[in-house]
């Protein structure tokens, strides 16, 4: 099990180029260079899975040959797309297609991401969402990662929970400032029994959890709770379980874009050379 690493000096100086400016303008919708960064090819497409909007970003070279591709599922694409995309463009690790799905409202987002549901949500992910992009695009059924931040950070924690061991759906987690935990009144209840009875089942389930897991957090936003979460399920010797936890203190929004670059390489490994 891993704890902890830090990028790259100037890793983090073009992130933080990149997210200074999104922040700034609103970020934009081309799948081309945005002019912040050296960020060139791909292809970026407009679409719609299982009810709801959203964006498919597709590597360069996709265009040509057979090569099946790993797949982040990113939620809250409506705010994280062009962010995470531009981490993509800019690492070692744009071999990736990104799925981001637009959340929608406010009202939509604590009706679907925090239990009870996040339940009803994870069958939409599964059962609707997935087998379409693996009808329309080229993927890894094997290397599949769920990405969420803040309230989506909790669905992706849920999602691992709700996860059946003899069915696995995905093989990563990336959980960014998760606000473990947001009930759907939008009050936060750090010792909710929900979500921790969920883990506990998941525990009596199996104790092998052969998955990756980043959390992270900011100390301007949840890093205590998402710290406890992440000690819990460390704690507990799950199996195969590869676990790293990164924490910042840049700023709720702007830790998203560090923490998703620092977990690619526990998710994907080192790239060869």
């Amino acid at each position: 099990m891993r704890h902890g690493c830090q990028c790259r000096l100037l890793c983090r100086l073009l992130l933080a180029v990149f997210v200074w400016a999104l922040v700034g303008c609103g970020g934009g919708d081309s799948g081309g260079s945005s002019g912040v960064v050296a960020a060139t090819g791909g292809q970026t497409i407009s679409t719609s899975f299982g009810g709801y909007s959203a964006k498919v970003y597709l590597p360069p070279g996709y265009q040509q040959g057979n090569k099946r591709y790993p797949v982040i599922y990113a939620m809250d694409g409506d705010y994280r797309f062009d962010t995470l995309r531009l981490v993509l463009q800019s690492s070692k690790y744009n071999q990736v297609i990104l799925v981001a799905l637009y959340m929608g409202s406010r009202s939509q987002r604590f009706a679907q991401f925090p239990m009870p549901g996040a339940l009803g949500f994870y069958q939409i992910l599964t059962e609707q969402v997935i087998p379409s992009v693996d009808a329309s695009y080229r993927t890894d059924p094997k290397s599949r990662t769920l990405s969420g931040h803040s309230l989506s950070g909790d669905f992706t924690m849920l999602a691992m929970y709700l996860e059946v061991p003899e069915k696995r759906f995905f093989s990563g987690f990336i959980a960014a400032d998760c606000s473990c935990w947001l009930n759907p009144s939008g009050n936060f209840v750090p010792d909710w029994d929900v979500p921790a009875n969920l883990e506990s089942a998941m525990f009596e389930r199996s104790r092998s959890l052969p998955v990756r897991l980043a959390m992270s957090g900011d100390s301007t936003g949840n890093l205590q709770r998402s710290t406890a979460v992440y000690q819990r399920i460390t704690q507990r010797g799950y199996l195969g379980l590869e676990a790293q936890y990164f924490a910042y203190g840049i700023g709720h929004n702007q830790m998203d874009a560090f923490a998703f670059a620092d977990a690619l390489p526990l998710i994907f490994g080192e790239p060869p050379r």
